[in-house]
């Protein structure tokens, strides 16, 4: 995939977007909504004025259209590029309503999807919102950047405070902290296992399994809280129990059964993985008051946006095959 006229015509207003959010979110903490706006008319302005110009010049886009995932008409391009804009404006602020990031980060993140080319999402998960794979990338930096974080801040309280043994400390928080994570455990193994089931009944692609593992692991980890809470009741907890158990029955007294041990095994390994880094350690540093509250969401969609220019789609892809 060469460099096309969609690149000149986007690309540097996307550099110039997230330069100028990223050191303002740094020192201020806020994204000004007046940047989102430019950015969106730069973007509206630039595929209007390119879909003038083909009507004078029929080939003047052609490399932009050959390039893109979604290859085809231009309109098709300007129908896709719109959808996947929507796709991440609901996203994001479903993510703003669950508490993880600010309204500005939400519409930021609607503004880059709208200026990074179709093209950049060459292995994505999701046909219609091709920024999922974005949204990946930038939770991947999120992570990283708290379990640094956390693991710092806690390693100097330590290190600060010898008199006391909080190594046994630490492991008894984070021992009480998968215990009370085992009821998201057990639903996400249940919801794992009724995939593959699926997966295997209708015969869905590898692609589509994939993608649709992906996107109930996300819902799983950010949606967790809430589902902790409605939990709480002991009919609640009784219910997933019934469920899990009748499910599992089943799940072993089919042919599946030795499929489904190893996926399940293979997808809990790593949800326990994202779940100590997610939950675990930010649980631990916050406990001793370590870790900052805000975080510079700007920077880690910057360099999501980076990250998905670079491996031409969602790391998290590249990793799970």
């Amino acid at each position: 995939m060469g460099f096309d006229i969609l690149d000149l015509a986007t690309l540097p207003a996307l550099a110039l977007l997230c330069g100028v959010t990223s050191v303002e979110d740094v020192r201020t903490g806020k994204i000004r909504n007046k940047w989102i706006a430019l950015a969106l008319l730069w973007g509206a302005a630039a595929y209007a004025a390119l879909s003038l110009a083909r009507l004078y010049l029929p080939g003047f886009a052609c490399a932009a259209v050959s390039n893109t995932l979604f290859d085809g008409s231009w309109g098709r391009l300007l129908w896709m590029t719109a959808l996947n804009s929507a796709a991440a404006l609901v996203c994001g602020f479903l993510i703003f309503h669950l508490g993880y990031w600010s309204a500005g980060d939400a519409k930021l993140f609607f503004a880059i999807s709208l200026l990074l080319p179709l093209k950049y999402y060459f292995n994505h998960f999701l046909p219609v919102f091709p920024s999922f794979g974005l949204f990946l990338n930038v939770i991947t930096v999120a992570a990283l950047y708290v379990w640094a974080e956390a693991s710092w801040g806690i390693y100097r309280f330590v290190r600060n405070n010898p008199q006391q043994n909080f190594l046994r400390e630490i492991v008894d928080s984070t021992a009480l902290k998968f215990r009370n994570g085992l009821k998201l455990f057990l639903a996400a193994a249940v919801v794992f296992c009724a995939l593959m089931v699926a997966a295997s009944y209708f015969g869905l692609s590898s692609g589509t399994y994939l993608s649709l593992n992906i996107l109930a692991m996300t819902a799983l980890l950010f949606g967790g809280g809430e589902f902790g809470l409605a939990l709480e009741g002991r009919a609640a907890r009784l219910g997933l129990y019934a469920v899990s158990a009748v499910f599992f029955a089943a799940v072993l007294a089919s042919p599946l059964r030795l499929q489904a041990a190893k996926m399940v095994l293979y997808m809990s390994v790593i949800f326990s993985g994202l779940f100590l880094v997610t939950s675990v350690l930010p649980g631990l540093a916050s406990k001793y008051g370590v870790q900052k509250e805000d975080m510079p969401f700007a920077v880690f969609l910057a360099a999501g946006a980076v990250l998905t220019a670079a491996v031409k789609g969602s790391l998290l892809y590249l990793l799970v095959l």
